[in-house]
């Protein structure tokens, strides 16, 4: 993916999918450590991010950029999330979901109301505050509703698993698809018809949205999901910790 060095990339999802593709790599290196060390490079990597973050001014370059960029704080917190959800067995206190609850509604309340959320510079750097109130809330609140699930108190709907399956390929379609939308909306000259004009737009291209990533997903995510099965990989303990 290339990467631009003052402006946003070509095709927009681009933006995170450098963090993406920088995070696999580093990741694939760690799954490659003996399990019991992994918990340790995740925090010592958090460490490295926040150092950065705290005491170095943002490099010009972007490659650097990448690497020291606060994002990877949000995908090191999924990792431990799921790392602690491997080892759910030895969660025992009955306070535990309800308090990761409270504290991840907290956060997201938190940056609503503070405006975090909108104001983030995604190409330069962001806040330690908006990464620990977003990112961090989010990742209590999936962690919270997967240890109730994986206890059986909580069943994921079906349309909600077959909405996650083609999560990616709904992220990868759906800004393609809304502009597209908007653009057949303005030439039909429905543009600026009032509240219940948007209602009718936004629920046709969340529709098409759904559509589009549905038949990208069927189509093709899955066939190439199938076709890298084929290829055998280390098999990745489940004890980890």
């Amino acid at each position: 993916l290339p990467i631009s060095h003052d402006s946003p990339p070509l095709v927009m999802v681009a933006w995170s999918l450098v963090h993406e593709v920088w995070f696999y790599l580093v990741f694939a290196v760690i799954l490659m450590l003996p399990a019991k060390w992994m918990t340790h490079a995740f925090v010592a990597w958090l460490t490295v991010i926040l150092s950065a973050s705290v005491f170095a001014e943002t490099p010009e370059n972007a490659y650097l950029r990448i690497m020291t960029h606060e994002f990877s704080i949000e995908f090191i917190f999924g990792a431990l999330a799921g790392i602690t959800y491997l080892n759910a067995s030895k969660i025992k206190s009955s306070f535990t979901v309800p308090l990761l609850l409270l504290i991840g509604m907290g956060g997201i309340a938190y940056a609503l109301s503070s405006e975090l959320i909108g104001n983030a510079d995604v190409i330069q750097s962001i806040s330690l505050e908006r990464v620990f109130a977003v990112g961090g809330s989010y990742t209590l609140l999936l962690l919270a509703l997967t240890l109730q699930e994986s206890t059986g108190k909580m069943k994921c709907f079906g349309f909600l698993r077959s909405a996650g399956d083609m999560s990616y390929s709904l992220y990868l379609s759906h800004v393609l698809t809304l502009s597209l939308c908007g653009r057949v909306w303005m030439m039909l000259g429905f543009s600026g018809g009032g509240f219940w004009s948007a209602v009718i737009f936004w629920v046709v291209s969340y529709t098409a949205v759904l559509v589009v990533a549905y038949a990208s997903y069927h189509l093709i995510e899955r066939n190439l999901i199938r076709l890298t099965g084929k290829i055998q990989f280390p098999v990745i303990r489940r004890s980890v910790s």
